[in-house]
């Protein structure tokens, strides 16, 4: 919980008018918290960077709401806090035992500019591909757009085909082998064959098991239908 001294302190800090602050250190499920101001759709916001060990999570909070966010995580799960601001940087530390402390340095940054975030993100799996199992998902169009009603699923597989890439990034064999136990319909499946193929020119092959009969066949069938020569699925 938010102390009196630590709420009076983040007043001070949220009063410089920050562009930058960073939470570091973090003991719970982030190790750290990059808070960054940025226009997006002429709108004043503050977006959260929230990382684990493994992956990054986002989101945005308008500038009422900085102090009671920034508020909940300081002393709790984070014990510092920079600030960065034109004119004065800050430093909050809060004791084991609870104690507030702020400092205070004059910053020689004279201008910040506020960025917005109109740019694209750049996928892996891009808008306008050919990729069959998009289109049996419904998450592209026939003329390859994503549906509307998809686009979080389409951010989400991506998400997942950007790990894999990561993994693989000092892969330099021309083949790979994978067994997916469980594979239940298989989406992740067909996705992840047609990257390591047509995106990554590897030789894949991928064997899904799953005790469900007609699901096997389903996915058999697909795989056939995709002319997914290395993709099959067994019991």
């Amino acid at each position: 919980m938010m102390t009196e001294k630590t709420a009076e302190m983040l007043d001070e800090i949220i009063a410089s008018n920050p562009h930058k602050i960073v939470l570091g250190g973090g003991k719970g499920e982030y190790r750290k918290i990059v808070c960054g101001k940025k226009q997006i759709s002429g709108k004043l916001v503050y977006q959260l960077e929230k990382y684990t060990d493994k992956q990054v999570f986002h989101e945005n909070i308008g500038e009422e709401g900085l102090k009671g966010t920034l508020g909940g995580y300081i002393g709790e799960n984070f014990r510092q806090l920079n600030s960065f601001a034109v004119g004065y940087d800050y430093e909050l530390r809060v004791s084991k035992k609870g104690e507030p402390h702020l400092t205070r340095k004059k910053s020689d940054k004279k201008q910040v500019t506020i960025q917005g975030n109109n740019r694209k993100k750049k996928y892996i799996l891009e808008e306008g591909m050919d990729i069959p199992v998009f289109k049996e998902l419904g998450i592209f169009t026939k003329d390859g757009k994503v549906a509307k009603s998809m686009y979080d699923k389409f951010k989400q597989i991506n998400r997942f085909v950007e790990m894999v890439d990561d993994v693989l990034k000092d892969y330099d064999r021309d083949e790979i082998y994978i067994i997916d136990f469980g594979c239940g319909k298989s989406y992740l499946t067909f996705i992840l064959y047609y990257y390591l193929v047509e995106i990554r020119k590897k030789r894949a092959y991928i064997t899904g098991l799953d005790l469900k009969e007609q699901v096997i066949k389903n996915c058999n069938a697909l795989a056939e239908k995709f002319g997914y020569k290395d993709l099959r699925f067994e019991i």
